[in-house]
Parts: C-alpha cells; structure tokens; sequence
C-alpha cells in the first residue's frame, strides 16, 4: 500500500503580506492574475515553483487571486488552493505562443486584472495590465539553435530570444531566483538592472517515499539494484548527462560491477547520444534510464541512493541539489554557474568539463564513508536557508508592490 502525502493548507496571512511602505496604500480587491499554463499535466521545472508558491497564497478582503491555465488542474491541487479562495479559471488548451500572447490577455483584459504574475521568463507582449516576470535564467539569449535537441526546443530558443527582451523591458519588476542570474539577467538587458530583485526558491522538505513494497516492485519493474548512483538525465546538452556517463563508464570495474547508474527524467533517451554510447560500449545492466517520474517514485530514488551527481554545464538555481539535501543523500555537483550558490559548503563540487575529476569524486565517497555522512550533515543545515513559504511571501509582496503604484 503507498504513503499517501497530505499536504498542509498553510496561507499567508494578509497581515504577513502588508509591510510599511512608501508607495500609495492598496484600495480594496486588487486583481492578481497568474499564468497558471505549466501547472497542467505533467510538471517539470518553472511549473513546479507555481505549484509550491500557490499553496501558500491566499484570497482576502484587500486581493483576489485567479489561476488561468489551458486546462482542468489535478483535483487534489484544486481542491487545495480553492480553500484559499484562490479561483482558478480554464480557458481552453492552444499552442504556447497562442496562449501566451492572444488567449491569456485577452481573459486577464475581460476579468480587469491589476496586475499579472507571468513566472515562465516570457510573457505578452501586449498585456492590459501591469505585469511581475519571472526571469529564471537566460540560457536560450546565447543557445546555438544546432545545440537544440528537436524541433520544439528550437522554436523555444526562437521564441525566447525575441520575448524575453520585451518582457523584461515591459515589466515592473523582474524576478530573479539567485544572485547568479540576476548577473546573467543585468548583463543581457543592462538597462532593466534596477528592476531585478532575487528571490530564492524553495523544496519541499516533506516529499514521501513508497514504502517498502511498492519500492520493491517499483525497482523490479526497472531493473535497479542497491546500491546505485543516481544523476539526471536529459538530451539538453548543458545537463551534460553524457559526461556523467563517461565518468561513470571510467571507474574501476570492482565499482561498476557493484553501483548501478540510474538517470531520471530523461524524455526521449532513444535520440540522445548518451544511449548510443551506452548501447555501443556494453552498458545496459550497469546503467538504468528512467523518464518522467512521480513525487513518489523520485523521493524513493533520491532516499535509496549512495549520492546524487549533477555535472550540469549551466543552472539558474539547482532544485534537483536541494531535493537529493532533504532526501538526506550526498551530492556532486558543478563548481560554476549558480551551483555554488545554492549548494554552499554542502557538495562535493566538480569541474563539469571534466570527466576524471567527477568519476574521482564517485570513487572518493564511495570508498569515504564519513565523508558521506559529513555531506549529508552539512546539505541539512544548508536547506535551512530555503523555504516555499518564504519564496511565496516574497513574490507575492514583489506583486503586491506593483500592484499598489
């Protein structure tokens, strides 16, 4: 039988939400509109920080809130946010283009919205009201349209580098989810410097793992054994899953033969290089490909594992480091971009580019047993830093701020 999680309906208050400032007081019933279109389906990344700062947000007297998505959420979810009086509106599923720049503001123009929260780095170019974006990383400004792994990557980059410019010149505030891409953001669009303000995001520290039956069927059903390494995987190649391969494929046969490699999230493996080369250099008992998993199953993969490696080339924050921290897991990761950042003293960092460097890092823990245990004492306290409740209450006073000029 699974642990069902039973989330916690905790809202902020509107006192919380109300600090002194020099800007005009707030007349009743501003409007707040969110982008809810990456809360639907199966969410991954950007949709993943909008379903965690929701929960803690809250309709009152002074604010309504309205969700707009494509589609119905799940009913759980729903059911969660509507008892914070937060509405949430379908508007019919469209292509990411046509939603963004012709659906959305049309129906944020026919409820008169005061202020509209677009969280995914690209908003519309004509909104109706006063806009907050979200600008986590700008990644795609320099991406090489050839490094794009299919053809809905490619028209993503296309889209971004011609949205992203205008959304940050058209929004009030802009924020940032690490100091890192706040650097990154000021040097692209030097002029809206003044305008970013960094927020740092959250983890859910109370994910549930199966327990140990349906662990037990679950890695029978995909062939994994402990102990194992695990790691992301991905065919963006700044994720530089192919590397971690390779550095894996390098260690001592006596530790191949005993750690599997398990990579998650990896959306269509079978056109990535990474399986050519595990197909070609023999390594399908050693190393184990897992796509898109649930809550369940990833907390259970994060606990169970001996560490956590993610030699990624570049991150505007990291949240996979920080869920391999509450899983209680010992984590190796890259010495640039935000990593740095987010893991502190709590990681074993690596060089991304190069690959005996990470496979000598695996072989260290491996054969340092106190080493792990110190790892996993440190990430602890490094997660203390990090809180969805704190994330949502510093957006929300971001937007409330725009809102009241």
């Amino acid at each position: 039988m699974r642990i069902k999680k039973v989330y916690c309906g905790c809202s902020l208050a509107a006192d919380e939400l109300q600090q002194n400032t020099t800007r005009k007081e707030i007349g009743n019933n501003m409007h707040i509109a969110v982008d809810g279109n990456l809360l639907c389906g199966k969410k991954t990344g950007m949709g993943i920080v909008v379903y965690h700062v929701l929960k803690y947000w809250k309709s009152t007297d002074k604010h309504s809130i309205t969700v707009y998505c494509p589609e119905k959420l799940d009913e759980r979810y729903s059911c969660l946010i509507g008892r914070n009086g937060i509405k949430i509106r379908v508007l019919g599923k469209a292509n990411y283009f046509k939603w963004e720049q012709i659906v959305l503001p049309k129906a944020v123009k026919q409820d008169r919205a005061d202020v509209l929260w677009c969280p995914y780095n690209t908003a519309p170019i004509k909104c109706p009201c006063k806009m907050v974006v979200t600008i986590n990383d700008v990644i795609y400004m320099n991406s090489s349209l050839k490094s794009a792994p299919s053809v809905y990557k490619k028209i993503g980059i296309i889209y971004r580098k011609h949205i992203v410019p205008i959304a940050a010149r058209y929004a009030r505030t802009i924020i940032s989810i690490s100091q890192y891409a706040k650097q990154e953001i000021s040097y692209c669009f030097p002029k809206e410097r003044h305008k970013i303000k960094v927020i740092l995001l959250g983890v859910d520290k109370s994910s549930v793992k199966f327990d140990s039956d349906d662990e037990k069927k679950f890695f029978q059903e995909h062939g994994i054994r402990k102990p194992y390494i695990l790691g992301f995987g991905s065919l963006e190649l700044r994720k530089n899953s192919l590397q971690l391969i390779r550095a894996y494929d390098a260690l001592p046969k006596e530790i191949t033969d005993t750690y599997q490699l398990i990579l998650f999230g990896f959306r269509d493996y079978e056109r990535s290089e990474d399986h050519l080369y595990i197909k070609t250099h023999d390594l399908e008992k050693h190393i184990k490909i897992l796509e898109y998993i649930s809550d369940e199953e990833k907390a259970t993969l994060y606990s169970e594992s001996s560490m956590f490696v993610f030699p990624t080339l570049s991150e505007g924050f990291g949240i996979p480091v920080l869920e391999a921290f509450a899983a209680q897991t010992p984590v190796i990761t890259s010495n640039i971009t935000a990593l740095p950042e987010i893991a502190g003293d709590a990681a074993v960092l690596v060089n991304p580019g190069n690959m005996d460097e990470i496979s000598e890092a695996i072989k260290t823990l491996i054969e340092k047993p106190e080493k792990r245990h110190e790892l996993i004492q440190a990430g602890m306290h490094q997660l203390n830093k990090f809180s969805w409740e704190d994330t949502a209450k510093k957006i929300f006073e971001e937007i409330r701020l725009v809102g009241a000029e």
